[in-house]
């Protein structure tokens, strides 16, 4: 019985009154679909028996109609149930000296538990190679790829630092998203930028941006959108988080990006970040009709908070690495 089964099997003795067998958890990121009739149905990291049954059954409806693609994760499993394409392929790399033919890094993945259920596995690590920052080639068409390394940052000093840039924040921003656990994508016009002397493409994990969310021309917009932070796996990334930094451009054209990727129907939580001496500005345009539907959600936050908490996270991220890791 696979995981699909068990969860129509767990749906139907709950609604019935009987005990439902063990639902196994789905794949690591979101489980999202649509069907005629039905809204959305977003699943968090995963379902048990004891989730909601309303959930469980707008999934099943959708599972009829529409391709889902998830995996089915026994409890053998139990232990990997985070693990994504990108920690496999990462691990791999590493186990043939951080480099090496795209057929060594197959042969090292071959018969690994993810390989099991997508038939079209090698066509993944290739699309995971491709999609993070994290993997690069000196000489492209090689084959040839390497494992970058990954430097901690500093600590960004507001003292020495009076008056942060745009690319400072984006930088900060796309560093802490991806000490919360999330794959991040600066702005494409903003690739070659630096923060703290590194360029924004290579601080933020996603090197090229993911197009199967939405519709062309939204994914176009939202690919401009100063940060997103993502969840999910190789071919199942969702926005969850967007930030438009507002420092010396109009608040308009950040808002309106916004704005574009709500109404398209993700649930993005929306953020815009300015100095303090332009809240005005927002609390002005964000009152506009025009922005609306965005009014309630999009949450504004300056730059002094968001430098204290970038600044902790750094020193929790280092003092979990060395407790857990050393």
């Amino acid at each position: 019985m696979d995981w699909i089964d068990r969860i129509r099997t767990a749906a139907f003795m709950k609604s019935h009154g009987r005990r439902a067998p063990h639902v196994p958890k789905a794949a690591p990121g979101y489980v999202r679909c649509a069907a005629p009739g039905i809204k959305r149905v977003e699943g968090r990291r995963g379902f048990s028996q004891n989730e909601s049954l309303e959930n469980l059954k707008l999934l099943i409806n959708g599972l009829e109609m529409v391709k889902i693609k998830a995996f089915y994760i026994s409890h053998q499993m139990k232990g990997d149930i985070k693990l994504t394409w990108k920690d496999v392929v990462k691990e791999a790399l590493s186990n043939i000296g951080n480099s090496g033919h795209l057929e060594d890094i197959n042969s090292q993945i071959k018969g690994h538990w993810k390989t099991e259920t997508n038939p079209t596995w090698k066509d993944t690590v290739r699309r995971t190679l491709q999609q993070y920052s994290i993997f690069y080639q000196e000489e492209k068409g090689s084959g040839i790829w390497h494992l970058r390394e990954e430097k901690p940052f500093e600590e960004f000093d507001p003292k020495k630092n009076l008056n942060p840039q745009h690319e400072d924040v984006q930088g900060m921003l796309l560093e802490l998203g991806k000490i919360y656990g999330y794959e991040t994508s600066a702005a494409v016009n903003d690739a070659k930028k630096k923060f703290m002397n590194r360029p924004l493409e290579e601080v933020a994990t996603i090197k090229e941006f993911p197009e199967h969310f939405s519709y062309p021309k939204i994914v176009d917009i939202v690919s401009r959108i100063d940060v997103l932070w993502f969840g999910g796996d190789t071919d199942m990334l969702i926005p969850e988080y967007a930030f438009e930094i507002e420092h010396t451009t109009d608040v308009t054209k950040g808002l309106a990006r916004l704005h574009d990727l709500y109404k398209s129907g993700q649930r993005t939580r929306l953020f815009v970040i300015l100095p303090h001496e332009k809240r005005g500005k927002f609390d002005k345009e964000i009152g506009r009709s025009l922005f609306r539907d965005i009014k309630e959600i999009c949450k504004v936050k300056t730059y002094e908070p968001l430098i204290a908490l970038y600044n902790m996270a750094l020193e929790h991220d280092l003092q979990k690495a060395n407790f857990f890791d050393k």
